[in-house]
């Protein structure tokens, strides 16, 4: 049935409304229909300051930092959806609050820019979801922390996570790395921040043991 012979044809403001209903998802990217969960990516700091100038796709560099949050990226059954047509980011106050949980000059507007726009949500909620995912998990720094390069099992680095978060199960963390070199780990989260098994879009992409730079 063609949906605008749905519209009553009654008073005009009545007519109006049932059509903005009809529309109301109109600003949505479309890829947000398709993404029902969230990866929370966790960068190595050191690692991203070591990449710097090299490849463009690292996480935030701060030096003589650790584990850094990244982002929180939607993704469902076709990936990460990134770079959705723009929508209007987070104004200043909010840019300012978030960056104590996500450090690194641009990284609030990058982050929005990149990811957040691919989510259903707007600027403030998608910041407020993203504070909210960072808050409920501990990082493992002191056992990550060492002065020269650490070489650990993939396993090991995972059951430091576990450890610490008993909510999280190791198919509910994914490893990054790039030439064995820790750069992230990510995540894996139901649209209620629940940690749940990553799918297949976020695989590991580490050997069974990895190198941890040191900060």
């Amino acid at each position: 049935m063609d949906r605008h012979n749905m519209i009553p044809t009654g008073r005009p403001s009545l007519r109006w409304a049932i059509a903005a209903l009809l529309c109301a998802g109109a600003w949505l990217p479309a890829s947000a229909a398709a993404t029902d969960r969230w990866v929370l990516s966790l960068t190595w700091s050191p690692e991203a300051c070591a990449l710097l100038g090299q490849h463009d796709d690292h996480g935030p560099c701060v030096p003589s930092r650790g584990l850094l949050v990244h982002g929180l990226w939607p993704y469902g059954d076709a990936g990460y959806p990134a770079d959705c047509p723009p929508r209007d980011g987070p104004p200043p106050a909010l840019v300012e609050r978030v960056q104590t949980v996500l450090p690194g000059e641009g990284q609030v507007d990058r982050q929005w820019q990149a990811r957040g726009t691919c989510s259903s949500l707007s600027a403030q909620a998608y910041f407020e979801q993203l504070e909210a995912a960072a808050a409920q998990f501990q990082w493992p720094e002191s056992f990550m922390r060492s002065r020269a390069n650490q070489r650990i099992s993939k396993s090991q680095l995972e059951k430091a996570f576990v450890a610490m978060n008993p909510s999280l199960t190791p198919e509910s963390i994914a490893i990054e790395c790039r030439s064995h070199y820790l750069t992230e780990v990510r995540l894996c989260l139901s649209d209620a921040l629940v940690p749940q098994a990553c799918g297949e879009q976020v695989g590991d992409v580490c050997e069974r043991e990895l190198i941890i730079r040191p900060q």
